[in-house]
């Protein structure tokens, strides 16, 4: 008896890894569309309790609903950074936005301009207790100017924001400012040297109150905070110091702990470019820190996203997302939680861009994916996003009061792309299709294939997830074949394996 068409011989799940080939990532994976991709998905999974068995599917992303915070702000404004606000209300947000040439800070009741100036945007912000008072410091830089000029401002109350000037002004200071044990910590790019403030204030910096990042001499970067601990990154070193108790520079390395390690130099533009802002080059997820490194004399070489635990420091991507990191304008790397699930986010296109594009590196599955959005950034403070564009003023979060997956009514499209495995012979693909879970109403998904290395995709038929069996037929004949699954849709889509009929 001849086997039934719609019986399949080829079953793989939906878990498949990026792999560019050649050194231009970027294009290949993002403007060319080859090789693997998962767009606007990620993965859940769920174990069986009794017999220990995992399943897995591979999920479309929540939708960004307002926050219901209220406008930060006004309508056209360009919103680049926000912080919890001073006080206890943890859930109350300060927004910093550029208008006009302007540099504002606003929450839901009003907005400080505090500095007229072109091309000066928001980068660095950060909340630190200053001799017992909650206090925002935000750092802005000159985009139209070699190596990032900073200037920086403090404030307890929105609209009281002082400029930190005199001995500090001489400074020329580089990444973020770090504060510890009632220490104000900056990096100057001038001479290596690790400058502090004195012991509870932010307005007072003698010029003798440093420390030198000696150990290995390169281009000083910036600098960050993991728990106790201080870490000074040039392009192609990281020293790492702790709080020695001394005065008036409280800081003494830990010389053992130096690594050839640097910072990217993606994240610090050499040349000015006014449409280009940095706002975070590490962030913080659990007890590990990650950011966007280069090791050996990696000054020219590909970026890594890197994480360091207090004590060791590890290579977390695999070369092929090195491949795009390398070639994309990375703009700032955020912690994020999605349904309890804990993700990297690292933006690939400028601020500008009409649609941001940001890779999702979830740790517990050491795997990567593509989200997109046209309403919202990943930079996130307590799970409130920044609006981007026409919603600039507002903030977005995750959570959902009905299972809605939209962004702020705005559908977004879901694509995920792969390879069939070949033994360079002619084969026919009778039937193809997917085991996923059944939409409760008409839910169409595309489907096309192409069979020149992705230089060309022809549409075939949909599948409508609402049906029990989601397959269709006459896939024609094939050596080497590219198949993409993808959708438009406001309600839950979840695949968990790809099926197929192939002889």
């Amino acid at each position: 008896m001849a086997e039934r068409i719609d019986k399949p011989n080829f079953i793989v799940p939906l878990a498949n890894s990026y792999n560019p080939r050649g050194n231009a990532g970027y294009t290949q994976v993002v403007t060319n569309e080859l090789d693997q991709r998962k767009i606007n998905l990620y993965y859940e999974v769920s174990k069986n309790s009794l017999t220990g068995e995992t399943a897995l599917s591979l999920a479309l992303r929540p939708g960004a609903r307002e926050s219901g915070a209220g406008a930060h702000g006004t309508s056209g404004q360009s919103s680049q950074a926000m912080v919890n606000a001073p006080g206890t209300n943890q859930n109350a947000m300060w927004v910093f936005s550029t208008l006009n040439d302007t540099v504002r800070a606003s929450n839901t009741t009003q907005t400080t301009t505090f500095l007229s100036a072109a091309n000066y945007r928001p980068t660095y912000v950060d909340k630190y207790l200053v001799n017992n008072v909650d206090t925002v410091c935000l750092q802005i830089q000159d985009s139209a100017v070699p190596d990032a000029d900073q200037r920086t401002f403090y404030a307890s109350t929105i609209s009281g924001f002082t400029e930190i000037v005199s001995t500090f002004s001489t400074f020329l200071h580089t990444g973020k400012m770090e504060f510890m044990d009632g220490y104000g910590f900056i990096l100057d790019r001038s001479n290596n040297r690790i400058q502090n403030s004195n012991l509870n204030t932010l307005s007072t910096w003698p010029s003798g109150n440093f420390i030198t990042k000696q150990i290995t001499q390169d281009r000083s970067l910036g600098l960050a905070k993991l728990r106790d601990k201080i870490l000074a990154f040039g392009d192609e070193t990281v020293e790492i110091f702790y709080n020695g108790g001394l005065t008036p520079a409280p800081l003494l390395p830990i010389k053992y702990m130096h690594e050839r390690i640097g910072l990217s130099q993606q994240m610090f533009p050499q040349t000015g470019n006014t449409s280009f802002t940095v706002t975070d080059y590490y962030t913080v997820l659990g007890n590990r820190m990650y950011f966007l490194g280069t090791v050996g004399k990696g000054y020219q070489g590909l970026a890594h996203l890197m994480s360091f635990d207090g004590s060791r420091f590890e290579k977390v991507s695999p070369p092929y997302i090195d491949k795009i990191l390398q070639e994309a304008e990375v703009g700032s790397i955020s912690a994020m939680t999605v349904n309890g699930q804990k993700a990297i986010a690292i933006t690939i296109t400028l601020s500008s861009f009409l649609v941001q594009r940001w890779l999702m590196y979830f740790p517990e599955w050491n795997d990567w994916f593509e989200w997109t959005s046209n309403v919202y950034y990943p930079i996130n403070i307590r799970g409130f996003h920044l609006g981007i564009r026409d919603n600039s003023f507002l903030l977005f979060t995750f959570a959902q009061a009905a299972e809605v997956f939209q962004d702020y009514s705005t559908s977004y499209s879901w694509l995920t792309q792969f390879k069939i495995p070949s033994d360079g012979s002619r084969k026919q693909m009778r039937m193809y299709g997917v085991i996923a879970d059944t939409a409760r109403a008409t839910d169409t998904m595309n489907t096309a294939y192409s069979d020149d290395d992705g230089q060309t995709w022809v549409t075939s038929q949909a599948i409508d997830l609402s049906l029990e069996r989601k397959l269709v037929f006459r896939g024609g004949p094939f050596v080497n074949r590219f198949m993409r699954l993808s959708g438009t849709t406001s309600t839950q889509i979840r695949l968990h394996k790809f099926v197929a009929r192939i002889i």
